[in-house]
C-alpha cells in the first residue's frame, strides 16, 4: 500500500452501537459495496486499467459508534522489481489524485441522490466553463443543482447506482441498529464528509420503474413518516419497506389520514393505504403515492 493512499472513515452510528459492535452483515454490505462502487467509478473515469488497479485496505476498526478506516490508491497491477525507478515514479505521480477523484465523486453522488429525494431528474443541461464542463440538473420543482461532470457520468451508471444502494442497504433492513451511514476523508480540497440517515436510506435508491397501478392496495405498518413532507415507509414484511407519499387525499379526510399513519407507526398496528403504486423490473412495488388510508380496526369490521 502506497505510502499517499487516501485515507476514507466509514462511520455507523446508532443507539447500540457505541458499546462498539455491529450486525457482521451489515458491515460487511457496506464495506464490499463501497469498493465495488469505487472501482466501477475508478474504470468509468479511466483512472486504472490493464497496468493499474485499484487497491482499499481495511485500516482499523474503532469502537465509539462504529467506525473503519479504509485505505485506497492506485497501484501497478503487476509490481515488476526491474521497472526503473523514474517510471514508477511517474505513475505514482499519475495516480496520486485518483482516489481523491474517486470519493468526491461517491460524495457528489449522495448529495444528488438525497437533494432528488428519490425522485429521477426533469432535466439536465451541460455547461461549457473554463475549468471544464459541468452539468446542471432539474428537479420537478424546478430547482437545480451544478454538479461536476464525473458526477453526472457516473449519476446515469446503473451498477454504481446499484452500488451506492447497497452501501446504505443495512439502514433498510428490518430491526438493524444503524441509523446513519457517513462516509469521511481529508483531500487536497479539503474535508468531504457526507452522511446518509436511515430516513433518507430511501432517496438513494434508484427509482426503475416499468409500471404503476392506479388502485394498488398495501397493508403494514408505517416505520417512518414525516408529517411536513408528506413522505415515509410502511413495512409489509420483515425485511420489505415500501415508499410512501400522500398524494390526492380528499382535504376533508387529509388530518385523519395523518393521524392513522402516526398512530400505525408510534403503536406498531397494522394500516391499509391505497393509491398509485410504482413498480421495478423485478415487478417489485417501490413506490405507493396514497389517496387513501385505513386504520386496521376499521378492516376487521
Amino acid at each position: 500500500m502506497q505510502e499517499d493512499a487516501l485515507k476514507i472513515r466509514i462511520k455507523f452510528d446508532g443507539p447500540d452501537l457505541p458499546r462498539g459492535t455491529i450486525d457482521i452483515y451489515d458491515f460487511a454490505n457496506t464495506i464490499l459495496a463501497f469498493g465495488q462502487t469505487a472501482e466501477r467509478i475508478a474504470r468509468n473515469e479511466h483512472l486504472i486499467d490493464g497496468d493499474n488497479r485499484l487497491r482499499i485496505d481495511v485500516n482499523a476498526l474503532r469502537p465509539g459508534s462504529f467506525e473503519t478506516e479504509l485505505l485506497m490508491c492506485v497501484e501497478p497491477a503487476v509490481r515488476q522489481p526491474d521497472l526503473a525507478f523514474s517510471i514508477m515514479a511517474g505513475v505514482a505521480q499519475t495516480v496520486a489524485s485518483s482516489p481523491e477523484k474517486i470519493i468526491d465523486i461517491i460524495d457528489g453522488l449522495l448529495k444528488i441522490k438525497k437533494w432528488l429525494k428519490g425522485d429521477k431528474p426533469r432535466d439536465a443541461k451541460i455547461v461549457q466553463a473554463a475549468e471544464g464542463p459541468t452539468a446542471t440538473v432539474y428537479n420537478f420543482a424546478g430547482d437545480n443543482m451544478t454538479v461536476n461532470m464525473g458526477v453526472y457520468t457516473n449519476l446515469q451508471d446503473k451498477e454504481v447506482i446499484e452500488g451506492l444502494r447497497k452501501i446504505v442497504a443495512p439502514m433498510e433492513r428490518e430491526g438493524s441498529k444503524v441509523e446513519s451511514i457517513a462516509i469521511q476523508a481529508n483531500t487536497a480540497k479539503g474535508r468531504v464528509e457526507e452522511t446518509v440517515s436511515k430516513f433518507e436510506a430511501p432517496f438513494i435508491i434508484d427509482q426503475e420503474e416499468f409500471q404503476t397501478i392506479s388502485d394498488f392496495v398495501l397493508k403494514g405498518v408505517v416505520s417512518a413518516f414525516d408529517r411536513k413532507t408528506g413522505k415515509g415507509r410502511i413495512s409489509i414484511s420483515e425485511k420489505k419497506r415500501v415508499i410512501f407519499e400522500i398524494a390526492g387525499i380528499y382535504p376533508s379526510h387529509y388530518d385523519k389520514a395523518i393521524t392513522d399513519l402516526i398512530e400505525s407507526m408510534k403503536l406498531k398496528i397494522p394500516v391499509r393505504v391505497s393509491g398509485e403504486a410504482s413498480f421495478d423490473f423485478d415487478g417489485t412495488v417501490k413506490k405507493i403515492m396514497i389517496k387513501r388510508v385505513e386504520p386496521e380496526a376499521k378492516l376487521e369490521l
